[in-house]
């Protein structure tokens, strides 16, 4: 995948894959533009970034590197490449010392696909204010972050981007 495809999300009644909410046989899901909720895909970003560091506040560094290790599993190299370069580029944006985190990582950018759940682990510890700022810039990086069963507006991003893992 090439760095475009990690774009904002067009809303659902634009997806031209549809909802995948509305592929749940035998439940009776609101389409999005129905929902009164909304599309979580439509977020306002310092929305995504008030609930990103309120998740990083409650959660555990450890819980967000078994998280995200979880769901990076079951990624095409490629995507998990891809997040890895944006998050270390908004990382960078926002102050922290991207070389200086990897050197103690003991690896390079070229490796951070690799040690992505690692890398958002010490962000979480040491730098949550730029790990919440990247995750409100490129919502795929919030659907690492919480798993879609946490619910609220990083749950209902990792449930559209991660398709309900």
């Amino acid at each position: 995948m090439g760095a475009g495809s990690f774009d904002r999300p067009l809303p659902a009644s634009q997806d031209p894959y549809g909802d995948p909410a509305d592929g749940i046989a035998g439940q009776d899901v609101l389409p999005a533009s129905q929902d009164p909720y909304g599309d979580p895909a439509d977020a306002d970003p310092g929305q995504i970034q008030d609930a990103a560091q309120q998740h990083l506040s409650n959660t555990d560094p450890s819980d967000t590197v078994a998280n995200v290790a979880r769901q990076v599993s079951g990624m095409p190299p490629g995507q998990a490449s891809g997040m890895a370069g944006q998050l270390l580029n908004l990382a960078q944006q926002q102050g922290v010392d991207v070389n200086g985190l990897l050197g103690r990582l003991g690896i390079s950018p070229n490796d951070a696909a690799a040690y992505l759940p690692q890398i958002m682990g010490m962000l979480h510890q040491e730098h949550p204010e730029a790990l919440a700022g990247a995750a409100a810039q490129q919502p795929g990086l919030a659907g690492l972050l919480a798993h879609p069963s946490v619910g609220g507006v990083l749950g209902a991003l990792a449930s559209r981007f991660l398709g309900g893992r």
